[in-house]
């Protein structure tokens, strides 16, 4: 069939990552090609929260977004998340603000489906992207001169390099290796009606036996959640979790839960996906080629959140393409400017989940951890020190200080 028209750059997959990154080369005056195999609107499962690192992003691209999607009601502010341990008690954490001065939230629920469409619909208004939707990338060959990417139907794009977006699930180079379990997690994703919840705050629900992983609740828009629960793979494997059932027995007979649940209905059907973790570094380019976001494995183990590090290496992986267009220098080599840089900038990000992922393993330390939550949420329902773990640049550090727990104690015993 018909051979593309050249352009110097290929981007496959339209999420966050793909997205954020054909922005850049707008912005950049690159010519490009975005090709998503499904048509928009697509579902994607995921959380549905877009945190601050994300919405600075999103203003740095245009800072209309935001308003625009507010007024269109498919963006809902949150304040907080409050956290629930298997002991039936709840501790409340706060979300400072983005901008103090003006009460800017530094979080937001959104529908991938709203989120993606949205982005998509305002790329495409640009000359330079070039979109493809509804076929799906079969085959890529590189070689010295060029990249060639095949489709499923049939027809040929040619490119100086390709940037793969395609997220956790796929990889169409193949480049990454056999995935060991500890490195990625299982998530199932179901929106609810009729949930007893507060209307702007998230929760997390922890429990020993999903440990490392839990339950978190999200509220989108009027009177629908997004409930989802996420699982390290091994211990899904480990404990033979069934994660939809697992999901319906805690929300239907939980002692918290239930009662919150007693009214919901589910609305459609269970979405599952893979996650690749941001607990091990990988090489994530090649000649004439670069991984961005998900198939990169940036998700953050503690949050399971992966949108803000996409969208930075996207923006990253773009401006990485501008010098190597400059310079017409498309080795590895080069590029692992890209890699250097973006794993620098995300490094305060993944950087606790990085340092406890390998002992979590350990069910003895589940427990402890549980255990220790437990006492802090049974002592009190807000703690300072809790929500500096999420704002720390330097989480890792916190957890081998003995004046950490001291402080968790003092903040829980304290407010008693």
């Amino acid at each position: 069939m018909s051979t593309g028209d050249g352009k110097d750059i290929v981007v496959i997959g339209g999420g966050p990552a793909g997205l954020t990154t054909c922005f850049w080369l707008q912005k950049l005056g690159i010519g490009h090609i975005l090709i998503e195999k499904e048509n928009y609107p697509r579902d994607k499962a995921c959380a549905d929260v877009l945190t601050s690192n994300a919405i600075r992003i999103i203003h740095e691209i245009d800072e209309g977004f935001i308003p625009e999607m507010l007024s269109l009601g498919i963006l809902k502010p949150i304040y907080g998340t409050d956290l629930s341990t298997s002991n039936n008690h709840t501790i409340s954490l706060n979300f400072k603000w983005l901008d103090d001065q003006k009460g800017t939230p530094s979080c937001y629920s959104i529908k991938r489906i709203e989120f993606d469409h949205f982005l998509f619909e305002k790329l495409c208004h640009n000359p330079l992207t070039t979109s493809i939707t509804g076929r799906a990338v079969k085959d890529i060959q590189i070689n010295d001169q060029s990249c060639q990417v095949q489709l499923s139907d049939g027809s040929n794009y040619q490119s100086k390099l390709v940037l793969v977006a395609t997220g956790s699930n796929f990889n169409p180079l193949e480049n990454r290796g056999k995935l060991e379990d500890q490195h990625i997690a299982v998530g199932v994703r179901a929106y609810y009606k009729s949930v007893d919840s507060r209307s702007n705050f998230c929760e997390l629900f922890l429990h020993k036996k999903l440990m490392p992983g839990g339950i978190y609740i999200a509220p989108i828009e009027e009177d629908v959640f997004n409930v989802n629960i996420v699982v390290r793979s091994d211990h899904v494997k480990k404990k033979r979790l069934n994660l939809k059932k697992e999901l319906e027995e805690m929300i239907h007979s939980n002692e918290l839960l239930k009662d919150r649940f007693k009214n919901a209905k589910r609305i459609g059907s269970y979405v599952g996906s893979s996650l690749i973790l941001g607990t091990k570094k990988r090489e994530i380019c090649g000649d004439r080629f670069m991984l961005v976001g998900d198939s990169a494995g940036l998700i953050d183990l503690i949050s399971a959140n992966g949108i803000p590090q996409a969208m930075l290496s996207g923006k990253m992986a773009a401006q990485q393409a501008f010098e190597c267009l400059k310079s017409n220098n498309f080795s590895k080599e080069f590029m692992g400017q890209y890699e250097v840089s973006l794993f620098k900038a995300i490094k305060s990000d993944l950087s606790l989940g990085r340092t406890i992922n390998p002992i979590l393993k350990f069910d003895f330390v589940n427990k402890l951890t549980m255990a220790l939550l437990n006492l802090v949420s049974k002592s009190s329902s807000k703690n300072s020190t809790l929500v500096k773990v999420f704002y720390s640049k330097r989480p890792a550090l916190l957890f081998i200080n003995p004046k950490f727990y001291y402080n968790l104690l003092k903040d829980s015993l304290s407010s008693k």
